[in-house]
């Protein structure tokens, strides 16, 4: 039997809930949230935006590897939440959800 293992985190932002919400919202988010020195590449990406259905391919190294990965909107809710699940990757399990305000 594997564990699970969930990790939560929380942070305040200076500016109003709808603000953050239209900025992970815009086009790019992701090149904006990856740190430069993490060595991610977007291979492909398809569908709207953060919405369902939508998915995105990377590759990224984890050490001297480099791994595939495609992740794919599974949850929207206008103004409050956006949740990706990985489809295939590095991990067993993946799911990731910003709830904000």
């Amino acid at each position: 039997m594997s564990k699970s293992l969930v990790f939560e985190a929380r942070s305040r932002a200076p500016i109003p809930a709808t603000e953050l919400f239209a900025w992970h919202a815009r086009e790019g988010a992701l090149a904006r949230l990856t740190p430069p020195w993490e060595r991610m590449e977007l291979l492909e990406r398809t569908g709207d935006g953060i919405h369902p259905g939508a998915r995105v391919v990377m590759r990224m190294r984890m050490g001297p590897i480099p791994r595939r990965w495609v992740a794919e909107h599974t949850a929207y809710v206008e103004g409050s939440l956006f949740q990706d699940t990985q489809v295939s990757g590095p991990f067993s399990k993946w799911v990731h959800t910003h709830q904000i305000g």
